[in-house]
C-alpha cells in the first residue's frame, strides 16, 4: 500500500509541476504563441553504470517516442531570438540488443523499457526561414530492467546490487541538452546529451528535497540570463544553454553517488546517452 501511494504522488507531482510551469511560462510573456501538437522519435547509443559495481553492463541502444506540444514565439528581447517551450510524455527501449556495435566479451546484456514525462525550453537564433534552438530539457522517469545474465557467483556484492533494480519499477530522474534545427515549420532534425538517475528505492521526502534545490539553483540562473538577454540577445541563447547544462551536469556527478544529493541516499543505476532524432510538429 505504502508503494502504491508514493507512486500516485509522484505522478501527481509530474503533472501538478508540468502544468504549473506551462502555465507560468504563458503569462510570463504577454505575446502570440503557437501550440501545437509534437511528435519526436529518438535513436541513439548508451551505457549504464553504478558506483562501486565492479561488473561492466554491455553497451545499449536507445529508441524513444515522445508525444506533446510545443510552442515558439518571438521573445522581447530580439526580433531574431525566439522562445522555445515543449512538454511531453514518451516512451523508450533501451537495450543490448540495439548495440550495433562490437559486443564487449564478459559485459552484461540486458534490457530496458522506460516512460515518464519531461519538460523542454530554451531560446533560438532565427536564421531567415530557419532557426536553431540550443535548449535544456528535464524529465521524470519510470524504468523496468530485464537483465539477461547477472554476475558471476564469486561477486555477491554485484548480485545484491542489480537485485535492487531487476525486475521491478525504479523509479528516476533525466536531463538532456541539445541542438534543435528547424528545417521547415513542420520538421526539425536535434541531437543531444542525456543523464539519467534511476533510484533502488523512493525516498520521496529526499527526492522532494534534492528537486527543489535544483529548481532553485535553475531559477537563479534564469533571472541572470534574463539579464544578459536584455543587453546581448544573441550571446544570451549561449549564455543560457551554457550555464544551465553545466549546471545539471555537475548535479548529476554528485547524484552518481547520493541518488538525492545533497542527503545520504545511495548510488543510483546511472544512464549515459547520445541521440539523434527528427520532430515533426503540426
Amino acid at each position: 500500500m505504502k508503494t502504491k501511494i508514493t507512486v500516485f504522488v509522484l505522478f501527481v507531482f509530474t503533472f501538478a509541476f508540468l502544468n504549473s510551469f506551462s502555465q507560468v511560462n504563458t503569462k510570463k510573456n504577454n505575446f502570440r504563441f503557437f501550440e501545437k501538437p509534437y511528435i519526436e522519435i529518438n535513436n541513439g547509443v548508451s551505457k549504464f553504470s553504478i558506483d562501486g559495481f565492479n561488473s561492466k553492463f554491455s553497451d545499449a541502444g536507445i529508441f524513444e517516442l515522445k508525444l506533446g506540444s510545443a510552442t515558439q514565439f518571438k521573445s522581447h528581447y530580439s526580433k531574431d531570438v525566439l522562445k522555445y517551450f515543449n512538454t511531453y510524455v514518451f516512451i523508450g527501449k533501451i537495450s543490448s540488443s540495439l548495440n550495433y556495435t562490437t559486443k564487449s566479451p564478459g559485459s552484461l546484456p540486458f534490457d530496458m523499457w522506460r516512460f515518464g514525462a519531461g519538460k523542454k525550453e530554451g531560446y533560438g537564433i532565427k536564421m531567415g526561414s530557419t532557426s536553431l534552438t540550443p535548449y535544456t530539457s528535464n524529465s521524470l522517469t519510470w524504468n523496468y530492467l530485464d537483465m539477461r545474465n547477472f554476475p558471476d557467483a564469486s561477486l555477491s556484492a554485484d548480485i545484491f546490487t542489480l537485485g535492487k533494480f531487476n525486475k521491478a519499477a525504479r523509479f528516476g530522474t533525466q536531463a538532456e541538452g541539445g541542438l534543435i534545427f528547424n528545417i521547415t515549420p513542420m520538421i526539425s532534425l536535434q541531437a543531444n546529451y542525456e543523464r539519467q538517475a534511476i533510484f533502488p528505492k523512493t525516498m520521496f521526502w529526499k527526492y522532494l528535497g534534492s528537486a527543489v534545490i535544483e529548481e532553485g539553483g535553475m531559477q537563479l540562473l534564469d533571472d541572470f540570463v534574463g539579464r544578459v538577454l536584455k543587453n546581448e540577445p544573441i550571446a544570451g541563447v549561449i549564455v543560457n544553454f551554457v550555464l544551465k547544462n553545466a549546471y545539471s551536469y555537475g548535479l548529476y556527478e554528485l547524484r552518481k553517488t547520493k541518488m538525492n544529493w545533497p542527503f545520504d541516499t545511495e548510488a543510483p543505476l546511472f544512464h549515459e546517452a547520445v541521440n539523434f532524432g527528427v520532430s515533426f510538429t503540426f
